[in-house]
């Protein structure tokens, strides 16, 4: 089960990820939270499979930016044993990787978009090990936020728009053969 460690903090698990300092979440991303002061820590390397899930309950429907960000530390990089990490919001998978193919001590982001109804939409974030030790990984600012509909033309102006353009095309091509 993954553990709340305290971003910057070089103590002992399960403060801090044996040690190696976490920083504060520095990847770009479109969540609207300040980056906080705790983060998700997936450590355990008996567990074999690991999972951090939550319900979100969307209450219009429409299309959302979702994402988070993930971290993976540098002495929990160096175990010898690789592992899996996948996140997936929504039905949506926003990352699978093997851990050791990934950057250490880079936090990275991770982003989509998608259409969603309302309703209940699960969370879930997945860290199977491959051996003791294995590599580690740390999340953080996970989102779903709503995002401005994008506007699709009506097909009648899209007519003018095409018409407009082959007007364009055609007095071009007089005033090259004037000159």
């Amino acid at each position: 089960m993954p553990v709340a460690i305290t971003n910057g903090a070089a103590a002992a698990y399960p403060i801090g990820p044996y040690g190696a300092a976490v920083p504060q979440n520095n990847a770009v991303t479109d969540s609207p939270d300040a980056v906080g002061t705790r983060a998700a820590y997936f450590v355990d390397d008996f567990a074999g499979d690991q999972s951090l899930s939550q319900i979100i309950n969307v209450l219009t429907a429409g299309l959302y930016r979702i994402g988070f960000s993930a971290y993976a530390p540098a002495n929990g990089f160096a175990n010898r044993f690789d592992a899996r990490f996948s996140g997936m919001i929504a039905g949506m998978e926003l990352a699978n990787y093997a851990v050791g193919s990934g950057s250490v001590t880079t936090w990275g982001a991770f982003s989509g978009m998608t259409n969603l109804s309302a309703g209940n939409h699960l969370v879930q974030f997945t860290f199977n090990t491959k051996g003791y030790p294995a590599k580690d990984v740390v999340i953080d600012n996970v989102y779903v936020i709503s995002s401005p509909s994008i506007e699709v033309p009506e097909p009648g102006s899209l007519a003018l728009l095409g018409l407009a353009l082959a007007g364009l095309a055609v007095a071009t091509h007089r005033k090259q053969k004037q000159a």
